[in-house]
């Protein structure tokens, strides 16, 4: 496989006999997805708004929902093999099929594109220590935005690949976190702070699903390549759900420590 590959099928469907991704493929592919900064925001978001239990639940349930999405979304590329911006031509036929989820999947995935990029960025520059100065952040998210963008050009196989080999790095990141935050927060303080109780839990299910709801549209950009759609089962919901709730409890913990320490 050349160094420089693109995506060889683009709108056209994948032959059956390449599909051979398997569950562990699209368990990494999500996991990567679900390991962001998004989804501690989303945690920290909750807690002050939430009592504890109500928090865990609305986390549980959000991200159950999200992940069923997801797979959901993703059986018209296990079925066809086609991607999902060709999904709407069934529906509203052509051109108008093809164009309007597109569009609708370009302006929400630029938006997540977008804060992705800042953010890592952002972080990037603070470890660097703004060595450059003024330029330093800029050019540190200019050269993360070609990064990301060069993974979605280079097509399914590259993103598998980089997923193989990030992911258990994130991995271990993941499992170093949440040994910290058992070791430092305290068990009782997740019911002694006094939440603002400004978030009922149906809209902190909406704050969950909103925020990922276009991974359900573009599921079949991943599944379309999977052996069948029991592996899209076990790879797409343990790597979106799983994740994402873990990530998202952590972040809940951690921001309980932060209000108890500033309190």
């Amino acid at each position: 496989m050349p160094v420089f590959h693109i995506e060889k099928y683009g709108l056209d469907a994948v032959p059956q006999n390449e599909r051979t991704a398997t569950w562990f493929d699209l368990f990494t592919i999500w996991s990567g997805v679900s390991i962001c900064l998004p989804s501690f925001i989303v945690g920290t978001l909750l807690v002050p708004a939430c009592i504890w239990s109500e928090a865990v639940q609305i986390n549980f349930w959000g991200n159950l929902i999200v992940g069923v999405l997801i797979v959901l979304g993703g059986y018209f590329g296990t079925k066809t093999g086609f991607p999902a911006v060709v999904m709407g031509r069934y529906v509203f036929g052509y051109p108008l099929g093809q164009w309007l989820p597109t569009t609708a999947l370009l302006i929400s995935t630029l938006g997540w594109y977008a804060v992705m990029t800042v953010l890592t960025g952002m972080a990037l520059a603070e470890i660097a220590g703004h060595i450059l100065g003024p330029v330093m952040l800029p050019l540190i998210t200019a050269l993360v935005g070609l990064l990301n963008a060069s993974t979605a050009v280079a097509g399914f196989h590259k993103i598998r690949l980089f997923n193989r080999l990030m992911v258990p790095l994130l991995a271990l990141f993941c499992i170093y976190l949440a040994y910290n935050v058992y070791i430092q927060v305290e068990h009782s303080a997740t019911t002694s702070y006094h939440p603002s109780g400004n978030l009922s839990f149906g809209e902190g299910i909406d704050l969950i699903i909103g925020s990922v709801l276009a991974g359900a549209f573009s599921a079949s950009d991943f599944s379309r390549y999977a052996i069948n759609n029991l592996h899209n089962w076990l790879g797409t919901l343990p790597g979106t759900f799983v994740m994402s709730f873990l990530l998202g409890f952590l972040a809940a913990c951690l921001r309980i420590d932060t209000l108890k320490n500033c309190g």
